[in-house]
């Protein structure tokens, strides 16, 4: 089984990644995720693919961290940049 990174947007509202697909939740909705639209690929967000060690945001951008290199993909401008780390 694959592991799931939990990404947190804020209180009602956070993203599972497992492999190459993710999926958006939100609490405030019933259900909380729309199976019509979810799962989808994680390559949507950029030039981002599955195999992520981990997944985190700070502020308008979200980091995905795999094998000693790094995605930012802001939030405002919807671009991805692949770092070193």
């Amino acid at each position: 089984m694959e592991n799931f990174k939990i990404l947190v947007y804020h209180v009602l509202s956070y993203v599972n990644v497992a492999g190459h697909k993710y999926w958006k939740y939100n609490m405030n909705r019933h259900p909380s995720v729309d199976v019509k639209r979810y799962p989808e690929r994680l390559s949507k967000w950029g030039n981002i693919s599955g195999g992520l060690d981990d997944v985190l945001r700070i502020g308008n951008s979200v980091y995905f961290f795999r094998k000693g290199r790094y995605y930012r993909f802001n939030c405002i401008t919807r671009l991805v940049r692949e770092m070193t780390v």
